[in-house]
């Protein structure tokens, strides 16, 4: 059940097509390099994301953004979901959004999105990769 401590409300009207154009982006092998907090702490920040999809809640006006992938960088989820937060109300441009994952291109404000409005589902392991 959401309460205000697993939502994250923001007061202007996002364009929700250009946080899924954001999305979109994300898909596929990228270098999530400007979406950590302390990058240097990986020999690589490559990650493969699988599934980067925008639902809506169960609510009128909610929302919710799914990330699947095979790792995740530190405070990766929560910059990257401010990222596509400030793309979606104009604050960074979709260019801006994608030169940060084809170039490393770090962002001037660099805030991660606030932890209540975040919630891990699931995570699942590849045993048989894990015991070699």
């Amino acid at each position: 059940m959401l309460n205000h401590f697993s939502t994250w409300y923001w007061k202007t009207n996002p364009d929700l097509s250009l946080l899924e154009a954001g999305l979109k982006l994300m898909e596929g092998t990228k270098d999530f390099h400007a979406f950590c907090i302390r990058p240097d702490q990986y020999k690589d920040t490559r990650c493969i994301v699988s599934k980067a999809i925008l639902q809506r809640g169960d609510f009128p006006q909610s929302y919710y953004i799914e990330l699947t992938a095979n790792r995740f960088l530190q405070q990766m989820i929560r910059l990257s979901v401010a990222r596509l937060i400030d793309l979606s109300i104009g604050k960074i441009t979709l260019e801006d959004f994608e030169l940060a994952l084809k170039n490393r291109k770090p962002f001037v404000h660099h805030l991660p999105a606030p932890p209540q409005g975040l919630r891990l589902a699931e995570v699942l392991y590849d045993w048989e990769n894990l015991r070699k």
